[in-house]
């Protein structure tokens, strides 16, 4: 991936909206059969609610009925799929596990230290309940909410905080006052054969204030079938590259103005 290593820092004023880590596995029924009750006990005392949701699987076939032009949606191939979710107390964490996939997601990060640990321990649990023979993904999720009135910079323009490379129609002095709306996606590859890196950047608005904000979502992932023992390294390595990309994203002037703390 194309970006200078920095140095690292954690924010004062932390721009993270949420963190997710998730692994996916092929189908395991027993999920689906039985309470995970093994797997409850192991994650005590530090989760103590659960919730059970369900969840629809609609087959889509994309290619249009050739009468009408449209996408068909066909009946679920299968009714709903269960998701089971373990929150602490607060509920600031929460592990989500289903047949296919677990997940641990935050929105009170601190440190990739603390976050990595927890997702570990979920992770041994997983491993000693459900015994996998493979993973088919691994993923690392940044979620970044650049919200101006939080940093003192409510009349500043986004081309004095979000990078030039980023920011399309939003740097037109001609019609950027008349935006409502703007979204960017692109994939960058991360090594060779190391996975990639999905951005999606654009402005959303606050549901509570109505503000503008700027979205920064990384989405890092590898496709291919790993071992239990692999995936903490590859999460790592995942973390290792998302302080660049995230630099890259912005100006020196937000990155001042998030008050910057060097890590030892």
């Amino acid at each position: 991936m194309p970006f200078p290593a920095k140095n690292r820092v954690i924010y004062e004023k932390n721009p993270l909206d949420s963190v997710i880590c998730q692994v996916r596995f092929p189908t395991m029924l027993r999920i689906e059969t039985e309470v995970p009750s093994a797997f409850q006990q192991k994650l005590l005392p530090d989760y103590i609610n659960l919730t059970e949701h369900q969840e629809l699987v609609l087959d889509v076939q994309m290619g249009g009925n050739p009468d009408t032009g449209r996408d068909e949606v066909k009946q679920p191939t299968t009714p709903v799929v269960k998701n089971y979710e373990f929150a602490t107390d607060d509920y600031k964490w929460k592990i989500n596990l289903t047949r296919n996939f677990l997940s641990l997601s935050t929105n009170n990060y601190h440190s990739w230290e603390e976050c990595k640990a927890k997702f570990a321990a979920a992770l041994n649990a997983f491993v000693g309940v459900y015994n996998p023979i493979v993973f088919t993904r691994i993923g690392l999720r940044y979620v970044d909410l650049i919200i101006r009135s939080k940093l003192n910079l409510n009349d500043t323009d986004w081309t004095e905080l979000i990078g030039q490379q980023l920011l399309g129609v939003l740097a037109s002095e001609d019609i950027k006052k008349s935006i409502k709306t703007y979204q960017s996606t692109f994939v960058l590859e991360l090594g060779k054969g190391e996975g990639v890196v999905r951005v999606a950047t654009g402005i959303v608005k606050l549901t509570e204030t109505g503000e503008n904000c700027f979205l920064i979502d990384s989405d890092y992932s590898d496709a291919r079938k790993k071992k239990a023992e692999e995936i903490i390294p590859k999460l790592d390595y995942f973390h290792s590259k998302a302080f660049g990309l995230f630099q890259w994203c912005i100006t020196e002037k937000l990155h001042t103005s998030m008050g910057p703390q060097n890590v030892e």
